[in-house]
């Protein structure tokens, strides 16, 4: 009866055994089978991107999905891993880039500016994120902030700005930097992001006073040793020298196809033409007296003169090959702007400058400002003369407009703002409430006012077509050059 029991007592233990095994592998089997085949990362797992040799590159911790982070690793042919959050070391330290827990060199995928993620490598991440890095985007998304700043990511290339990967300049592909232009090579400049200051000139000379119509914008510089003036074509990314003789042309203005200038050759100032169209130049002005800072509107030029031994202004019309005298005040009258066929300039017959306006369709002159400060510097777009005021003991920015016949105090900050200029519902200026002047604009259409440029250098004289802001900075590294912001990005 002994012997009986105590192999039954072996048996179940033998069998109990095999029950535990079973009942185990039972449980193994039905976790396995509930896990999802691809999981969704969440944040604070870290998406591991691998290159071909499975070497970790980027620690991306995300509320990506994991379609999404493998639509990232496949950009460049890479692998990635889902791992926990703590095996990407300075996650809690650094949410930038850094070393995984193999000492590997990583980076960050970032969107580049025109929607594309690209791999930053970064060997030497800071100690805090700085969002203000050029090429680094927030998004939607909760990718590492890469912030290594301007000078990191970004590298010259053959004169232009490109992306550096890897310690080489690369092209902004697939997404070309301007529309219908094939990228190709480092020579493009990549595209401008909302607020970003594109660079357009970067040469040791002095670059001032740029006008943009269209896709052009013409400026004047000293490169060779006098003043020229010079163009750059944003559709095509090119730079064209407009003038080439030795004496000095400057107060380039430029409308569709033509480019006028003040032009000192003869030994005193003419203004003479360029037309793109025809690549020819044209005298428009043969009298030895000055002739001086030119406007440009359709096919009239006006200018003011001093063959009548004060300062008048004058117009010339292409269509008609006529010149015409505009005004006959004995006082001064400067600073013309045209638009259709209204004529605006600051006027000193009442001692003190204001603001006048010349109808060529009613063949008369109308008083604009009557205030006794001074009020110079008019600018003209549609029915809306901008110019700039003394009145409340500092430089201020004033509208009037002609159809309500109503003046509006635009600027109201005690600091001084200069130089406006208007296009359709947008003014921009400088100002110098920052201690340097910098651009702001003033949006007619909402009543509020926008800083454009941060930094501490001066930005100044800018001009405005549709979206885009031109302006000249420095001295920077001992030159000034021109600058231009895409509003059409915000």
């Amino acid at each position: 009866m002994q012997k009986r029991d105590n192999i039954f007592i072996s048996t179940i233990k033998e069998n109990y055994t095999f029950l535990l095994l079973l009942v185990f592998l039972t449980i193994v089997i039905s976790i396995q089978g509930c896990q999802p085949s691809s999981p969704t990362l969440s944040i604070g797992n870290c998406c591991k991107i691998k290159n071909p040799a499975l070497v970790t590159q980027a620690c991306i911790a995300t509320s990506l999905t994991n379609a999404e982070c493998a639509s990232i690793a496949a950009q460049t042919g890479s692998s990635y891993e889902l791992a926990p959050a703590s095996s990407c070391l300075n996650f809690a330290r650094n949410p930038d880039c850094g070393t995984d827990e193999f000492n590997n060199k990583i980076g960050c995928y970032l969107n580049d500016g025109s929607g594309v993620n690209r791999f930053i490598p970064q060997a030497n991440p800071p100690e805090s994120p700085q969002p203000s890095s050029k090429f680094c985007q927030y998004g939607t998304s909760n990718l590492y902030k890469c912030d290594q700043g301007q000078a990191v990511l970004t590298q010259t290339c053959s004169g232009s700005t490109s992306y550096c990967i890897s310690g080489a300049c690369s092209a902004c592909t697939p997404a070309p930097c301007v529309s219908g232009q094939t990228v190709t090579n480092c020579n493009t400049i990549c595209p401008t992001t909302c607020g970003e200051e594109r660079q357009i000139t970067n040469i040791t000379a002095d670059q001032f006073n740029p006008r943009i119509y269209g896709n052009k914008i013409v400026w004047e510089e000293n490169r060779n040793g006098n003043w020229d003036i010079y163009m750059y074509n944003l559709a095509t990314s090119t730079e064209t020298r407009i003038t080439t003789n030795t004496g000095d042309q400057r107060s380039t203005k430029i409308y569709n196809d033509k480019i006028v200038y003040r032009d000192l050759r003869n030994g005193n100032y003419d203004i003479y033409m360029y037309n793109l169209a025809t690549s020819t130049e044209t005298r428009i002005t043969t009298n030895t007296a000055e002739q001086n800072y030119p406007a440009i509107y359709g096919d009239k030029i006006v200018w003011y003169d001093r063959r009548n031994g004060n300062y008048d202004i004058y117009m010339y019309n292409l269509a008609t090959s006529t010149e015409t005298r505009i005004t006959t005040n004995t006082a001064i009258q400067i600073y013309p702007r045209i638009y259709g066929d209204k004529i605006v300039y600051q006027d000193y017959r009442n001692g003190n400058y204001d603001i006048y306006m010349y109808n060529l369709a009613t063949s008369t002159e109308t008083r604009i400002t009557t205030n006794t400060a001074i009020q110079n510097e008019p600018k003209i777009y549609g029915d809306k003369i901008v110019y700039q005021d003394y009145r409340n003991g500092n430089y201020d920015i004033y509208m009037y407009n002609l159809t309500t016949s109503t003046e509006t105090r635009i600027t109201t900050n005690t600091a001084e703002q200069y130089a406006a200029e208007i296009y359709n519902d947008k003014i921009v200026y400088k100002d110098y409430r920052n201690g340097n002047y910098d651009i702001y604009m003033y949006n007619l259409a909402t009543s509020t006012e926008t800083r454009i440029t941060y930094n501490t250098f001066d930005d100044d004289l800018p001009v405005i077509y549709n979206n885009i802001i031109v302006w000249y900075k420095g001295p920077v590294g001992g030159s000034h050059d021109i600058y231009m912001t895409d509003l059409s990005l915000c």
